[in-house]
């Protein structure tokens, strides 16, 4: 058996690690700079400043190993082209809030780039879990499926 490194394919299969820091660095930098708004937590301004910096950061290479993943043939166009035109979107405002915490621009900047930041993130998360996970993964179209919990009675009917 001979085993071969190919290093594109490594680069391309640990876009789905490394797309978590940039959620995780987005949304703790959206915490630390709404937190910030708050006289009791002015200081947290530039915790949040580093926070949206290393989330673009991570957002650019995770652009990357995404592009890199998406030459193979591994999955369908049209999702993949509206999460890439997606996810660089939200990096492209990433970089934008970062550059407006650092000097320090108007709020209601700051405030809309971070809003809009974060709902991008959001979008853009959901349709990388469609490609994934499937479009049907966090709510089943089966007709038999039920987000209900079961009632006492049903209990010992329940389907897993």
């Amino acid at each position: 058996m001979v085993f071969s490194l190919n290093i594109v394919d490594v680069i391309g299969h640990i876009h789905p690690l490394l797309v978590h820091l940039p959620i995780g660095f987005l949304v703790l930098g959206g915490i630390f700079y709404f937190l910030s708004l708050r006289d009791n937590f002015a200081s947290l301004h530039y915790a949040a400043l580093v926070a949206v910096g290393l989330g673009f950061s991570a957002a650019l290479i995770s652009c990357i190993t995404g592009y890199v993943l998406s030459l193979g043939n591994d999955y369908i166009n049209e999702p993949v082209a509206r999460h890439q035109n997606l996810a660089l979107l939200t990096t492209g405002l990433s970089l934008l809030w970062t550059y407006l915490l650092a000097t320090d621009q108007r709020r209601v900047w700051q405030q809309t780039t971070a809003l809009v930041t974060l709902a991008a993130l959001l979008v853009t998360g959901h349709w990388g879990g469609v490609l994934t996970h499937g479009d049907n993964y966090l709510i089943p179209s089966d007709s038999t499926a039920s987000l209900a919990l079961p009632g006492p009675r049903q209990i010992g009917r329940a389907h897993v």
